[in-house]
């Protein structure tokens, strides 16, 4: 008895094409889909970030007298920029 191998994949494609074909007839027949449609709202938007953080100062510097007494003034204040050979303290 001789088999045909081919015989199998032709009825497969029948079959695939048969369903497709049923496929295609449905959606043609179908009503088309309702669909709601809505304005679009305008307004002007401002885009923002907020972040919780805290500022380090690059460098800092320690200072120490190297004579003992009393400060008469401070001549300036904490997170100031000062340069070398600006005058900080006062000392009796």
């Amino acid at each position: 008895m001789h088999k045909n191998k081919a015989l199998p994949a032709f009825a497969a494609a029948v079959l695939l094409f048969g369903i497709q074909a049923a496929a295609i007839d449905a959606n043609a027949q179908a009503p088309a889909p309702v669909v709601k449609v809505a304005a679009p709202l305008t307004e002007r938007i401002i885009e923002w970030d907020e972040y919780t953080g805290r500022f380090v100062a690059v460098e800092s510097v320690d200072l120490q007298a190297r004579v003992s007494g009393y400060l008469d003034s401070i001549h300036f204040r904490e997170g100031d920029l000062v340069q070398a050979g600006d005058l900080l303290y006062e000392i009796d």
